[in-house]
């Protein structure tokens, strides 16, 4: 319907043009339309807004709720200058936008392409509020899914609620910052079960409640940044958990930039950069609250060595200038890091601050080019120095301590461009006397019997994890000892296994495709990187005789998936959950935190750990402070002075109080809760009760108890029950049913069965409403029910 204004004209309602659906109905046809100037993003004299147009809106609602009332009216060149509070008749063309590219079944934005534009009067226009979640998200056509904001496209709203910055990942590129209400955005399996369904539901949740922040401006590289204001600089930053109030703009869809490329299929034609998502461009300019403060040093972890884990984010001394630069085996791997001298420079001068402030002892990495340990690199011309040789000297001309790294004797490590590896602080550290470093590759694991494997390639070849790395280190004061390996699993992308090519990729197990449970790809394969891990850290092969191991590094993997409950389940403690108060996080992806880098201590060592934290210097902070000098970026955004955005990663610490006898006389009461538990014991004699659900129980060395108080107590796991050495105490479960005997076994109370490897522990009682009931209790992994049948394994009665 149209209607007739006071002089004469016909002017179609704006909420007309936009229609109920996600296309105009009137997309091609010529229209005169009217409305207040809500948002003014001209060209012209304000450099910092180039969107070629403005925001228009009804004086009135049309109360359908699915219909915006506010549009874009698109002019190049300039036909009228408007400013905010003008009322504008606008007659022109009806288009759907994105790009000039061909494309199917994408989210448009609805506009008017303006052919003659009139100032008519004044007026204005209250925002309208919205809050979050939406009630529905879409795929704008990029196989992921966005908060749908259709119905207020081109209106001017704003968001009563306080909302989070969940991502700065591309602030420099598009000027953009992603805001989510209800707090910070995590990873799915960071805290919960991997599930199909549940990932599902969770990935919408998040979307519904995730905006984007935008610059008002449509060019890539920005200078200056405009957020935080008055600009970004090194000292002026927004970091992840900041948080913004009163959020008011007009609502746009569409990408963070565009480009006209020279070659290729769309040689010509204007594409669009980024996202595409609706992006909220501020009628006034946003202040950011400072929750998340950056932490200028790492909290204390107590102890008298302190062990720490960082991804260095692709150190490489060979620069990556050409597609004929090589590195790795033979020169084939193209490098991954600095592209010029400067650059090399800026990346190793933060990298130094950063670990240099971060005092470990011992400090594994990843992501360091695999081209030697020496001075001058394996093969490789095209630099003087190997990666970790560059970084221990530039390290050693700042720091009061002097480091060395960890050579395994070979000049490549593994197949891949990247390696592994560790330093150490020589002033309070040592290789263990007697021992020797050693490393892991797939030729390694037939010598390690049948431990259920695919056979399908864990360590050497394309799309495989990095070659793990151990050493046995000393601590010079005391002489005490103990193992500890680096590790960086495969990565979660696809590596071409989306592709249907399978063949050139060795055929891998199918169980390595994305299941869609929130693990992503290659968690199979990761899986297996940590059965095998655990196999060959039990042959002790350092050479050394004490027990206590550490595994550390970035395992690609977020606390509930497979490859870390994997580890859990074999007697290892994930330390990162002794963090309390907070979700742990050392990476960012797409907004959303989550830890990747870990530390799990065995049953010896944990008692010996004194505290973990997370550095969050990284994570947290624009991407475009780092030390790239690409797209043009302004040089004095760096300050290698300071620690932050020196890597993608945060640092992870530990504290250790390394001990010959970690146990006692006095035995260890270690008590879970009603909830699921994952208790380990100490080298001492332990007492261990898990209380309610389904725990995992490891005793450790020395003679452990485990006690068991009530039927609700079962569906328990012990790893390493010791036939001889360690008991069971059921008597309060007998009493609990009200067993008055005194062999439960013979009088089939306590039975057992024999399931493949595994014992089970059953209780047979009476129900409370009559009948004869059978509860698993225990599971005893890899033990026979002839040897933990007998009675002398148990307490039966209270003594």
């Amino acid at each position: 319907m149209n209607l007739l204004t006071e002089d004469g004209m016909t002017v179609t309602p704006i909420y007309n043009v936009q229609g109920s659906g996600r296309v105009s109905p009137l997309e091609g046809d010529t229209v005169t339309i009217e409305g207040v100037v809500t948002g003014d993003y001209q060209n012209g004299g304000d450099p910092l807004r180039n969107l070629n147009g403005f925001y228009i809106q009804e004086e009135t609602e049309d109360r359908r709720p699915r219909t915006s009332e506010g549009i874009f009216i698109y002019e190049a060149p300039l036909i009228t200058d408007v400013n905010v509070g003008d009322k504008v008749r606008v007659t022109g063309v009806v288009r759907e936008f994105l790009d000039e590219v061909p494309r199917e079944n994408v989210e448009r934005e609805t506009q008017v392409v303006a052919t003659e534009i009139e100032v008519i009067g004044s007026g204005s226009i209250e925002p309208i509020s919205v809050d979050l979640p939406t009630l529905s998200v879409i795929d704008p056509g990029e196989g992921r899914l966005i908060a749908d904001l259709e119905q207020y496209e081109g209106m001017l709203v704003t968001f009563p609620e306080t909302l989070t910055v969940t991502d700065t990942f591309n602030l420099g590129r598009f000027g953009n910052v992603n805001l989510s209400q209800d707090g910070r955005l995590f990873q799915f399996t960071n805290s919960n079960t991997p599930s199909r369904a549940g990932f599902a539901r969770y990935s919408r949740d998040i979307a519904s409640r995730t905006i984007l922040l935008d610059d008002d401006l449509i060019l890539q590289n920005p200078n200056p940044i405009i957020y935080p204001s008055p600009q970004l600089s090194s000292t002026n930053t927004v970091r992840g958990g900041d948080e913004v109030n009163g959020l008011t703009g007009n609502v746009r869809f569409g990408a963070g930039g565009f480009n006209r490329p020279s070659s290729g299929t769309n040689a010509g034609l204007q594409q669009a950069q980024g996202d595409w998502i609706y992006r909220i461009i501020p009628s006034e300019t946003p202040e950011f609250e400072v929750v998340n403060p950056r932490p200028q040093t790492p909290d204390p972890v107590g102890g008298d060595l302190k062990v720490g884990i960082f991804n260095v984010e692709n150190l490489f001394t060979t620069l990556n200038v050409n597609s004929s630069a090589g590195t790795g085996p033979e020169n084939a791997l193209r490098p991954r890091g600095a592209t010029n001298a400067t650059e090399l420079d800026r990346q190793l001068e933060r990298l130094v601050t950063t670990i240099d402030l971060l005092d470990a002892d011992v400090l594994g990495l990843a992501e360091i080019e695999n081209n030697g340990y020496g001075t001058v690199t394996a093969g490789n011309p095209q630099a003087e120095r190997s990666a970790i040789a560059a970084l221990v000297e530039e390290l050693n001309e700042v720091s009061d301590s002097t480091y060395a790294f960890v050579d395994p004797g070979v000049d490549f490590l593994g197949t891949d461009a990247i390696k592994v590896d560790f330093i150490y602080n020589t002033d309070t550290v040592q290789l263990a006397p007697g021992t020797e470093v050693v490393y892991l590759t797939d030729a390694d694991l037939p010598a390690l019997g049948d431990i259920g494997l695919s056979g399908d390639p864990i360590f050497d070849g394309f799309a495989t994890s990095r070659v793990p790395v151990a050493a046995t280190f000393q601590e010079i004061s005391t002489g005490e000892t103990f193992t500890a390996t680096i590790n960086h699993y495969k990565s979660k992308g696809a590596s071409g296994l989306d592709s249907g090519d399978d063949e050139n990729l060795g055929n891998p197990d199918p169980r390595n495709r994305d299941q869609l449970d929130g693990q992503g790809f290659w968690n199979f394969r990761r899986t297996e990187a940590s059965i095998a891990l655990d196999a060959w850290l039990e042959t002790q092969p350092t050479g050394t005789d004490d027990s206590d191991v550490l595994i550390l590094g970035d395992l690609n993997a977020y606390i509930e998936e497979d490859p870390l409950t994997e580890l859990e389940s074999r007697g290892y403690e994930a330390l990162l959950r002794r963090i309390n108060g907070s979700e742990p996080y050392s990476f960012v992806f797409r907004g959303q935190a989550g830890a990747l880098d870990h530390a799990f201590s065995n049953p010896s060592l944990s008692e010996q750990v004194t505290g973990i934290t997370e550095w969050h210097t990284n994570a947290d902070e624009p991407s475009v402070l780092n030390y790239s000098l690409g797209f043009g970026r302004d040089p004095e955004l760096f300050d290698g002075s300071l620690p932050f955005r020196s890597s993608d990663h945060d640092a992870l610490l530990l504290g250790l109080n390394l001990a010959s006898d970690a146990g006692g006389s006095e035995p260890n009461i270690i008590n879970g809760t009603p909830r699921r538990d994952i208790l380990v014991g100490t080298d001492g004699i332990d007492v261990i009760t898990g209380f309610g659900q389904a725990d995992i129980l490891t005793g450790g060395l020395d003679n452990d108890i485990f006690v068991y108080t009530a039927v609700g107590d079962g569906q328990d796991r012990i790893t390493d029950f010791e036939i001889g050495s360690d008991l069971i105490d059921l008597a309060g479960v007998l009493n609990s049913i009200g067993y008055t005997g005194t062999d439960p076994i013979a009088d089939g109370v306590v039975g057992f069965v024999q399931r493949r490897n595994n014992a089970i522990l059953n209780i047979t009682f009476e129900g409370p409403l009559g009948g004869t009931r059978r509860s698993s209790l225990i599971l005893f992994p890899d033990v026979d029910v002839a040897t933990i049948s007998d009675e002398a394994n148990f307490i039966f009665a209270e003594s």
